[in-house]
């Protein structure tokens, strides 16, 4: 008994290790050694540098799907970010509404306030939205070869209900000009959070800053990230015709492995806000829809990233550990529960059962994230055809 919750132990702390600390800290070792060997100054600066002046453009889709008071506040806070840019570093800037089949005012909203607006006439899903949305802002019918003279330099992804921060667009600019950077993600923050969610938000930073170092996150917060425009759109062609649900993952993933010279800037000075009431039904049906994207792309997606770049493959496993955080809690309450106990003779394995069956209990009762983590394995054997079928909720 002693000998299987040793084991169990072992488990459940390396698959905690592997979902936070130990990726990143093995990339932080990588880049210090390298350094030292090639005499270079560690770390290596986010800040930009030898920028092209030039100015660029910049294009941004918001998909909505029956957020009508969500869409009017993120337009208006757009609008007086967009009044602040910065002329000699950005040029034009588009703004187009990507509204899903949607059942309310969303489209007369977005007309109003003198956007750009694509209909959906049914809904299509938020990944079917987004990519029409950059098909659009590149000019670019489906299946043509992009011409560089048609497209903006960057084409932005932005969440119904987010905020920018008012100099969003200033502390961008030097990155947007950079020509190393390939897509910029801002740092999310909920407003209504809690003290432990912000914690996990905190410590979900910090492991991006040590992910930063080798080519950037695999994963961004998709309630606003920009890429540029070639690199965004060749990814839209090789994901193919999938409807992926999990598009914050997939498309830096996909960014990394096709511009393995260029990176993804990940900036905590950067903040975008989220203002929107969290329903419970609402954030278990994202949990529901998170748990299947991500079991989605590890099926589908991650042995051609395996193949295509071992450097993002790597970066990629502290994610996929993540998936199943759940299980290595789990092990190590029931590990420790069986070591702790092993030493009150015959009433053991009764206090064992006991004791490990409230721990497991608890954790599912508590946590909707908790849940879909103890699916997870079952799903990703069994349950291909339920990708299909999660949408926006």
């Amino acid at each position: 008994m002693e000998f299987f919750a040793t084991i169990l132990l072992a488990v459940g702390v390396t698959g905690l290790a592997l979902s936070t600390t130990l990726i990143p800290c093995a990339i932080a070792l990588a880049v210090t050694i390298s350094s030292l060997w090639r005499g270079a100054r560690w770390p290596v600066s986010d800040d930009a540098s030898g920028l092209s002046l030039a100015r660029c453009s910049v294009a941004l889709v918001i998909p909505v799907f029956n957020d009508a008071d969500l869409l009017t506040r993120t337009l208006k806070n757009l609008q007086l970010c967009l009044s602040k840019k910065p002329k000699s570093t950005l040029g034009n800037v588009r703004v187009i509404v990507v509204a899903d089949g949607c059942s309310e005012d969303s489209v007369s909203i977005a007309r109003a306030a003198g956007v750009e607006v694509l209909a959906n006439e049914q809904n299509l899903g938020k990944w079917s939205s987004i990519k029409r949305g950059a098909l659009e802002a590149a000019r670019l019918p489906a299946g043509d070869h992009p011409k560089r003279a048609n497209f903006p330099d960057w084409i932005g992804f932005v969440d119904c209900g987010v905020e920018w921060q008012s100099d969003f667009i200033e502390r961008a600019a030097k990155y947007l000009t950079d020509s190393s950077v390939v897509a910029l993600a801002p740092a999310y923050r909920h407003k209504t959070s809690t003290v432990f969610s912000r914690c996990l938000w905190k410590m979900e930073a910090t492991f991006k800053r040590f992910e930063s170092l080798a080519r950037g996150p695999v994963s961004v917060h998709g309630a606003t990230v920009l890429y540029r425009t070639a690199p965004l759109l060749a990814a839209f062609d090789r994901l193919g015709n999938e409807k992926w649900l999990n598009d914050d993952v997939v498309l830096p993933m996909m960014v990394r492995c096709l511009c393995p010279s260029q990176r993804i800037v990940y900036r905590e000075d950067l903040q975008v806000f989220d203002r929107s009431p969290r329903a419970p039904e609402r954030a278990t049906a994202q949990r529901h829809r998170m748990m299947h994207g991500n079991l989605q792309w590890i099926r589908l997606l991650l042995p051609m990233v395996a193949r295509a770049d071992f450097p993002t493959f790597f970066v990629a496993m502290r994610r996929v550990a993540r998936v199943f955080w759940a299980y290595w809690v789990a092990f190590v309450l029931v590990g420790c529960t069986v070591l702790i106990l092993g030493t009150t003779g015959t009433a053991a394995p009764a206090l064992t059962v006991f004791f490990s069956t409230l721990f497991v209990s608890v954790l599912c009762r508590g946590s909707a994230a908790a849940r879909a983590s103890l699916r997870a394995p079952l799903s990703l054997l069994t349950d291909s055809g339920a990708f299909g079928r999660v949408q926006w909720r």
